[in-house]
């Protein structure tokens, strides 16, 4: 018989076999069952708080899904008082934009797993920077500010904040209880003492350093909570007041917690990048498979769109729009796509530029519905409309302001007229309230003094230099409009109904004085200040002379346009802008403008002479002229068939003949 001793062993000795067969069972059961979605996204959150995390595009398209999932927003609300798994921290942002940053040299370089995981890391990246705020946008302050509870920035985060509202709550509950019986009084104190000891008790835990707390255990705390920024410890350790007192009423303030989620939506749109959605993935479109990127694949552009429009209100009712707003910063995202790729480059951006100016202000509806290009004039130079002309400009600059004599193959050619005709029926409808904005800059600039009286306003910036941009992207699109329009537009038409020409041949005519003068004065300064700006107007007012007969008879019509052709240094054979004057000569169409009757054989030559003189004597000048040059035959498109050709097609002409003899 076995005695106590071994029965007990024995007992141990089966227990132990028992365990660790079922052990072994279960290893077997999970190994055999695959993973669910939650358990690879439980996965990849926690691995992606810490640096270098190693996870599988699997884990990381599972945390992009459920991230999304537990969001809300626009596909319903979680359940109440769900606990929240994949909430967004720190650490998981920065390594999120890590791997999305990669470049793709460096992916090829190691396998194709790397590849996609790079893809994945940018699929997600969607998610955490643009699609993630639009959900939480719609999803209610309360829900918003509760899920991005372990994000930090340090906007929110300094102590003086909690300290003021700390003595808020406390003068409140003051005043309050004066009017109450002594028996009330003292119940609100023992109450509001008691949270205050626990908060401390919390804070204190908190705060104890190895030297405090001497403890039978030896590990010790280095860091603060999961996804706690370092930003976000004092001097002494402690963290944020949200964290240790999130179940005191007293600092529940709707409007504060309204505000941290704005400042939160606003840090995490303004680390999107364009380069961070530009990986190509394989995926099937409208039925047919195709090399699509992330930004594609995952609607980034209808995203932001929709940040854009639900924040527009916000962004109207402030005098100034600020660009680092979320406004601000989903329009520059959509900006640099648009820059990069075009609008309209797929069926998912085709209407996203109209939409946003539509959200911003500048494209507004009459009572029937239908839509009227019409800029407020109350509202004509406030920050919305201001970023609406600013960014049309900047779109359309590319094609009139930054260009080459020539595109270098056949499938730039493509691209380029696959993105002019996206964006010109866009500017032939901002035509007007864009001619309104140009005539309010201009105002603006002449009673601050041009260029000779510049002050800083609050930005540090030269405030004729926000005017000078502004005035400068005004042009761009006018410009635009002129030199890329179908040839049944009726330009010349549009460009004096809306005031586009007499608004551009003011600024021409200032620009003019302004560079007759610091030529004067040798004034370097205000002469770079003013270079952009001038140059825009110069070719606004040539592009549209050579689209439309009627455009350059009015241009001509202007006493300060004519002056500074005829008369002034610059337009000369030895000035800046020779081949401006040179072109210019095409445009004098009839005898009315210089007393005499001349063809357009003989104009032709007139312009070759000029325009041979101003691109031998510089090679750098020659690339110039030669763009201009081209944008002169793209504009003459536009003429009619009764106004005649604005240039020679015989293969013997002047022009053609000087550009042979540059090109040898």
């Amino acid at each position: 018989a076995m005695t106590d001793v071994e029965a007990a062993r024995a007992a141990m000795a089966s227990m132990l076999v028992a365990a660790l067969e079922e052990a072994e069972r279960e290893r077997d059961l999970s190994v055999a069952r695959e993973p669910t979605s939650a358990e690879l996204a439980a996965a990849a959150w926690s691995k992606l708080q810490y640096d270098f995390p190693v996870v599988s595009p699997a884990e990381l398209d599972a945390l992009a899904k459920e991230m999304e999932a537990e969001a809300g927003g626009g596909t319903g609300q979680p359940p109440a008082g769900a606990p929240l798994a994949y909430a967004p921290t720190n650490p998981l942002v920065a390594a999120v934009i890590e791997g999305a940053s990669r470049a793709p040299a460096d992916a090829a370089a190691d396998d194709a797993s790397a590849s996609a995981l790079r893809r994945a890391f940018q699929r997600l990246c969607a998610v955490v920077l643009v699609r993630l705020p639009a959900r939480l946008a719609k999803a209610g302050a309360a829900r918003a500010d509760a899920f991005l509870a372990k994000y930090f920035i340090a906007e929110i985060s300094d102590e003086t904040r909690t300290v003021d509202r700390a003595f808020e709550t406390d003068e409140r509950t003051s005043v309050d209880a004066f009017g109450l019986d002594e028996r009330e009084h003292d119940s609100a104190e023992e109450s509001r003492s008691s949270r205050a000891d626990d908060c401390d008790d919390r804070r204190d835990d908190a705060t104890k350093t190895p030297r405090d707390a001497d403890s039978d255990s030896d590990w010790e705390p280095l860091e603060g909570p999961v996804g706690a920024d370092p930003s976000q410890f004092g001097s002494h350790g402690t963290t944020n007041a949200r964290l240790l007192c999130l179940d005191d009423d007293d600092f529940s303030d709707p409007e504060e917690a309204k505000s941290d989620v704005e400042a939160k939506l606003r840090d995490l749109v303004g680390r999107a990048r364009y380069a961070y959605f530009d990986a190509k993935d394989s995926a099937s479109l409208n039925g047919a498979s195709a090399e699509v990127s992330a930004w594609t694949l995952r609607g980034v552009g209808a995203a932001a769109t929709e940040l854009v429009e639900s924040f527009a209100s916000i962004s109207e009712s402030d005098a100034r729009f600020d660009d680092r707003s979320v406004c601000g910063h989903a329009l520059a995202l959509l900006r640099e796509r648009w820059r990069v790729a075009g609008v309209g480059a797929d069926a998912a951006d085709a209407q996203t530029l109209t939409r946003c100016l539509r959200a911003l202000g500048l494209f507004k509806n009459d009572g029937g519905g239908a839509q009227k290009s019409v800029l407020d004039a109350g509202a004509r130079r406030s920050g919305s409309h201001r970023a609406c002309v600013e960014t049309l400009g900047f779109l359309c600059a590319s094609f009139v302001l930054f260009t080459n004599a020539g595109t270098a193959t056949e499938h730039d050619r493509v691209d380029e007229e696959r993105r002019t005709r996206a964006l010109w029926p866009i500017a032939a409808e901002a035509l007007a309230p864009v001619a309104s904005a140009l005539d309010a800059s201009l105002a603006e600039f002449k009673l601050r003094g041009g260029f000779f009286s510049a002050t800083r306003d609050g930005d540090g910036l030269l405030s004729t230099e926000r005017l000078d941009a502004h005035m400068a992207a005004c042009c761009s699109v006018i410009a635009f409009y002129a030199a890329r329009a179908p040839g049944n537009a009726a330009v010349g038409t549009e460009l004096l109904k809306s005031g586009a020409l007499r608004a551009a041949a003011a600024l021409f005519c200032v620009c003019s004085e302004t560079g007759k003068r610091t030529a004067e004065d040798d004034d370097a300064e205000n002469a770079e200040y003013g270079a952009l700006v001038a140059e825009a107007a110069r070719r606004c007012l040539l592009l549209a002379s050579a689209a439309s007969p009627d455009a350059a008879a009015f241009a001509l019509a202007v006493p300060g346009v004519r002056r500074a052709l005829e008369t002034g240094d610059l337009f000369g054979a030895t000035g800046a802008c020779a081949a401006h004057g040179a072109l210019w000569e095409l445009a004098f169409t009839s005898g009315a403008e210089r007393g005499k009757t001349t063809s357009a054989e003989e104009r032709e030559k007139a312009c070759a002479a000029r325009f041979a003189a101003s691109i031998i004597a510089d090679p750098a000048v020659a690339v110039d002229a030669l763009g201009l040059l081209r944008l002169v035959q793209l504009a003459s498109r536009a003429r009619g068939r009764d106004a005649g050709a604005l240039l020679s097609d015989k293969p013997d002409s002047a022009l053609r003949l000087v550009l042979r003899e540059a090109a040898n």
